[in-house]
């Protein structure tokens, strides 16, 4: 029944976003694994370098700077390095940067955004059910 009301909004967001970042939008349960393992990659590989690394070094090397200005720095380097997502992609990475760093900059500890910043990035697997297998269809149904 939910797939049944997903697909329709899934394969319409899919034809709007096809030439851009559509292609990295998975399809088959092992694509989909495969997302997954990598949003939680990304979630951490990218706190790691841009909240822990980044915001440290900018410290250290331009201490002109306030904590702020770090952040919004970073943060915009984050949403460039999003731009294959188009421009408001990028924008939303950069306004997620900001946020990653603000609960960063509360807590002390990366973990808490890293695990943010890895569901964000796999909440594409809630919003794109995966596609039925050729070998599960039968009679033109689906099974599951």
């Amino acid at each position: 029944m939910v797939q049944s009301t997903l697909r329709p909004r899934a394969d319409k967001i899919r034809e709007k976003v096809k030439d851009g970042v559509g292609a990295l939008l998975p399809r088959s349960r092992q694509e989909r694994f495969w997302f997954g393992a990598i949003s939680f990659g990304a979630g951490v590989s990218e706190e790691l370098v841009f909240r822990g690394f980044f915001l440290y070094y900018l410290s250290v090397y331009l201490p002109h700077l306030n904590t702020l200005e770090n952040v919004l720095l970073i943060s915009a380097s984050f949403g460039l390095g999003h731009i294959y997502q188009g421009r408001v992609g990028a924008i939303a990475a950069g306004v997620l940067g900001v946020v990653f760093a603000g609960i960063y900059l509360v807590t002390g500890s990366l973990l808490l955004p890293m695990a943010l910043h890895a569901a964000v990035d796999a909440r594409a697997l809630l919003m794109f059910p995966p596609e039925p297998s050729p070998a599960l269809v039968v009679q033109g149904h689906a099974s599951l």
